[in-house]
């Protein structure tokens, strides 16, 4: 299982920020940038109101208390840095902060703690795991973790008027590895999703740039699935009338996900003499626009 993991590290940094009357934005437009060591995610509020993330690789990994806190000046430098990047044609990071009606710069420390208890002290979304942003599963998590630790501990009141201490660390015990490892593997997932985003390598840049368009949305959606159905449902309320988009857990096809996984193995080992023929050419590109 490798060594505890006691803090928190953080390879990221980010800037959210609100903007209204940027020019050349449509109603209700969605898009992201990608560019070296960057990423930018841009979703529509209310008319052309624009919630933005801009998100920077730090230049070395930090962890606990080593990781480091922003101010103002920071930020004011860091967009002056890349002020120019185009997010799509016509819209610039900096375009996006002139108009900003409110920006915060804030560290993106994620991983999962070993431990998520003490005697009767429980830990619950991100005070045990963090994730990055990107992939919107932080929240989800923390929805998730806590219904388990309901589930848990219902059923433990249920077969104890007072619990033990023994009894109430044996549920918390089975929350722990119950969440431990699904948690682990969407804070992964995310940060696996950063470093495609932010191109952080040349296998990566080239998938994201030149591959990724290929891949169709069901093969997409199918593999997303599981992600999103790994939490499970609350055990003393019913399930909903109508099915959901995305099944319950244990209702996925397995048939069909095995297939789609054996197909994108297949098309991840077409690629190999594919990215070396690219990259001994020395075709390179170094920013990428992709509208939503």
């Amino acid at each position: 299982m490798g060594s505890p993991i006691l803090d928190f590290e953080c390879s990221y940094r980010a800037i959210f920020g609100t903007s209204e009357g940027v020019d050349s934005l449509e109603e209700n437009e969605s898009f992201k940038g990608y560019r070296t060591g960057r990423s930018y995610l841009c979703s529509p509020a209310v008319g052309k109101s624009l919630y933005w993330i801009a998100l920077f690789k730090n230049e070395e990994e930090t962890r606990g208390n080593a990781i480091p806190r922003y101010t103002t000046k920071d930020r004011d430098q860091l967009v002056a840095n890349y002020a120019d990047d185009i997010i799509k044609p016509g819209v610039t990071l900096g375009d996006l902060y002139q108009k900003s009606t409110a920006t915060a710069l804030v560290p993106l420390e994620q991983g999962v703690l070993s431990t998520c208890f003490y005697k009767r002290i429980v830990l619950v979304g991100d005070s045990w795991h963090k994730a990055n942003p990107l992939t919107g599963q932080g929240g989800n998590m923390a929805i998730a973790g806590a219904a388990y630790l309901t589930d848990v501990l219902k059923d433990l009141v249920n077969r104890e008027n007072v619990p033990s201490q023994a009894s109430v660390e044996e549920a918390f015990r089975d929350y722990q590895q119950g969440r431990g490892p699904i948690s682990r593997g969407l804070v992964e997932g995310a940060h696996a999703a950063q470093r495609l985003e932010a191109l952080e390598t040349t296998f990566l840049k080239f998938f994201q740039l030149k591959l990724a368009r290929f891949l169709s949305l069901r093969i997409v959606g199918f593999k997303a699935g599981p992600v999103f159905n790994a939490g499970l449902p609350l055990k003393y309320l019913p399930l909903p009338a109508r099915p959901g988009t995305v099944p319950i857990r244990g209702q996925v096809d397995k048939k069909v996900s095995k297939l789609l996984s054996s197909v994108i193995k297949v098309f991840i080992f077409l690629l190999v003499p594919i990215f070396l023929g690219y990259h001994l050419l020395g075709v390179a590109n170094s920013s990428f626009v992709m509208m939503l």
